[in-house]
């Protein structure tokens, strides 16, 4: 995504976590929005590509193969960030698009232990990581205004039978309104940092 200093679902589990015992943000979000103002202001941040980070970029197009093998689902990929409709500092681009309600979110998770988690959806909902990825997946469904997230999670170190496991997010309104709250609270910071 071009830094044009967007807020974007990728970070909204920062803006959405509240400060010990109360409701104020913390410090991962103050953090946060001092990376988008340094982003508006076309500061350039020397931002690390971590072993994991390049582990999913390099196995997300053989994630989506395997996703249209199984369910049959055509992925249409987003070339430009989506920006919302009713908010022009929230934008995002989603892993893939489906049909006229879906989207897809891949993750290829470089540690293995989170792919056999997330393996065990059905038994032990708990195990999986879905929780990490809830903010970011309901952000999208918000931009997109779509009606549910094909969660994928892929490993093509396991089994075959093991690789990918999916599971369908739907859209839950209550909870994109609380974001919606959250991400004007947090313009409002930005907005005031780049008075400084």
């Amino acid at each position: 995504m071009p830094k044009k200093g967007y807020i974007t679902p990728s970070s909204f589990k920062k803006i959405m976590t509240t400060t010990r015992g109360g409701s104020g943000f913390g410090q991962t979000a103050l953090t946060y929005a001092d990376e988008v103002v340094l982003d508006i202001l076309g500061v350039e941040r020397n931002e690390l590509y971590t072993a994991s980070l390049t582990h999913g970029i390099e196995n997300e197009s053989l994630a989506i193969d395997r996703y249209t093998e199984e369910t049959l689902n055509a992925v249409v990929s987003v070339e430009e960030p989506i920006v919302h409709s009713d908010f022009d500092f929230i934008a995002g681009t989603p892993d893939g698009l489906i049909g006229s309600d879906g989207i897809v979110e891949i993750k290829c998770p470089f540690n293995p232990v989170n792919h056999l988690g997330n393996l065990r959806w059905k038994t032990n909902p708990e195990e999986t990581q879905i929780s990490e990825y809830w903010w970011q997946i309901q952000g999208y469904l918000w931009i997109t205004d779509r009606k549910y997230c094909d969660f994928v999670s892929f490993d093509p170190r396991f089994p075959y039978d093991k690789q990918i496991t999916i599971k369908r997010i739907e859209r839950d309104q209550s909870e994109i309104d609380k974001l919606s709250e959250r991400c004007i609270e947090f313009w409002k910071i930005i907005q005031s940092k780049l008075l400084l």
